[in-house]
């Protein structure tokens, strides 16, 4: 005899699940965000001359000639950064979406290879192409310590972002209004400005803030091949690590937290206003073959893949080479943890990324 379970007892059982799963990450956020942020905030505006902190410290710093410098060359690098890497993840996405290019799944994982990786590595990898005993280095002109090196390591690392940001906003499209394009014998550029156009500009906005943010909040890069090119973050940096001044460090990283909001308060924007113009009815979008188009978009993509497997390729070769670029035989001699502090094991970082990378993917 089946037993029948009301369903008021069932709806009441559905919302205490959803009750205690929204307390459970409200947690989780006071945790791993409210609390360090107010942390930093206790520590920015703690009067402490030895420190670097105080309503006082804040004037000086944010008046001071230097930090008005360095805010201008972050905000350099990170609009130079945005303009150069939104347009090629836009016209790499393009392909990925709008052209019958083959290998799609390849050329897309090769793409997000950054993703992978910390903002420090590109950076060693143009050192070891393009630095002063660099593989490459007699084709460029400059040193890759400065503006440029910045710009094209901090290039490497935020495409992925924008372009995954770009592929999403490009499969909003609906069939039926390039349909109605072509119906009405609308050019291709016509179709591309009032449909393709139309449908991803908040998406590129989007991609712009994010690289944006990513750019002007990132120290890895400045701190290999920035040579004596200073930016905010890394001026936070040694604040923190070189001068012990934890409250400058501080009152440099909530400046540096403004951008973020920023992001954050256009993405939000954005998702609703993309909310409001989808349509449940919209049909997938499937590109209809073109020679020429495809061969030139699929130029485009390769020589944009070979760059990232030349970088990463440059990074993993250099890790078994004894001693770059004077001695290219084969060693494993860097893969040796012993010199490490602690007990110089990998296993406690193996642990930790075995942790936190489930909780971030269901969050």
């Amino acid at each position: 005899m089946s037993v029948i379970v009301p369903t008021k007892s069932i709806n009441r059982l559905d919302s205490l699940f959803v009750a205690g799963g929204k307390l459970f990450i409200i947690c989780l956020l006071t945790l791993g965000v409210l609390l360090p942020l107010l942390a930093i905030f206790w520590r920015g505006f703690t009067p402490d001359i030895s420190q670097g902190g105080g309503f006082q410290a804040a004037i000086d710093l944010f008046t001071s000639a230097n930090f008005l410098w360095l805010v201008g060359n972050s905000i350099s690098v990170s609009l130079s950064v945005a303009v150069i890497t939104v347009p090629l993840a836009y016209l790499f996405a393009y392909a990925l979406h709008r052209t019958l290019i083959p290998f799609k799944s390849l050329w897309r994982g090769i793409s997000l290879l950054p993703l992978l990786a910390p903002s420090m590595l590109p950076g060693i990898a143009l050192v070891y192409l393009f630095g002063n005993q660099g593989l490459l280095r007699s084709l460029l002109t400059e040193s890759i310590y400065g503006y440029w090196g910045l710009v094209l390591g901090e290039v490497i690392y935020t495409f992925p972002h924008a372009l995954m940001i770009l592929l999403s906003a490009l499969s909003m499209s609906d069939a039926r209004l390039f349909d109605a394009a072509s119906s009405l014998g609308a050019s291709s550029w016509r179709t591309f400005r009032s449909v393709t156009w139309s449908s991803s500009r908040h998406g590129i906005f989007a991609a712009l803030c994010l690289v944006f943010t990513l750019t002007i909040t990132d120290f890895g890069i400045p701190v290999v091949v920035g040579g004596d090119y200073q930016v905010l973050a890394l001026e936070a940096y040694k604040a923190v690590l070189g001068q012990q001044q934890f409250g400058r460090g501080a009152l440099i990283g909530m400046l540096l937290l403004l951008p973020a909001l920023l992001t954050f308060g256009v993405d939000v924007w954005l998702r609703k206003r993309q909310r409001d113009a989808m349509s449940s009815r919209a049909q997938f979008y499937l590109p209809k073959a073109n020679f020429q188009r495809d061969t030139l978009y699929l130029i485009f993509v390769m020589l944009i893949c070979a760059l990232f497997l030349l970088v990463f390729g440059t990074a993993v070769y250099s890790s078994f080479i004894q001693f770059w670029p004077y001695n290219l035989s084969f060693s494993l001699r860097h893969y040796n943890f012993e010199g490490l502090p602690g007990d110089g094991s990998p296993i406690p970082t193996v642990l930790f990324w075995h942790f936190t990378l489930p909780l971030s993917a269901a969050f």
